[in-house]
């Protein structure tokens, strides 16, 4: 039997999974092989920061002149989405981490927004993503950089002859990069469009 990795869609159905696949199945999230694979690449056990990015944001304002504090209090919550889109996208600051593989470039992602952002709003978006990947290589990571940190930065991904995955219609750019690394043959890929939850 061929070794193959089953990718379920959140927790609970990768340990359904594992009850009732056969022994050369392995049943994983794509956020728990990322975990694993960043863990193996920097040689530190991990420490899941839900706040991680909340929290570099609210030290970054305490920095801040007072004119701008108040503009960025304005875009809060929108930096913090804008982080988290910037990740799935798989985008690094320009000039930042030169080994990194970046997908998409500043002015890729940041033309992408339905409004132009300000100077300022860029320039936060970049300052929390470079302290937020200078915190991940100590160990320090939320939700999202369990699949950027791995695919981005270069972790060491297992391989398998084939892969099978459903819910193929909610990947992100960065899972399709993930799915690269991790199939060297074939890739089963079962979704619906219509049931798309980035479909917006």
């Amino acid at each position: 039997d061929i070794p193959i990795l089953s990718i379920a869609f959140n927790k609970r159905i990768a340990e359904e999974m594992k009850t009732r696949l056969p022994s050369n199945v392995v049943a994983m999230t794509m956020n728990a092989l990322g975990h694993r694979v960043w863990s193996s690449a920097i040689g530190k056990r991990l420490n899941i920061d839900t706040k991680k990015s909340y929290n570099i944001l609210s030290s970054i304002m305490d920095d801040l002149p007072k004119a701008d504090r108040l503009e960025v209090r304005e875009f809060f919550s929108d930096v913090l989405k804008a982080v988290s889109s910037a990740k799935m996208r798989g985008y690094v600051p320009d000039g930042k981490f030169q080994g990194a593989r970046r997908i998409v470039s500043e002015a890729e992602f940041f033309e992408s927004f339905e409004e132009e952002p300000s100077g300022l709003f860029i320039s936060t978006v970049n300052r929390i993503l470079t302290r937020s990947i200078q915190l991940a290589y100590e160990g320090s990571i939320d939700f999202d950089d369990q699949i950027y940190m791995s695919t981005i930065f270069g972790g060491t991904f297992p391989s398998y002859p084939l892969v099978m995955i459903d819910e193929a219609q909610d990947l992100s750019p960065l899972n399709h990069e993930m799915l690269k690394k991790l199939v060297t043959k074939r890739l089963i890929a079962v979704g619906d469009p219509y049931q798309s939850i980035y479909g917006f």
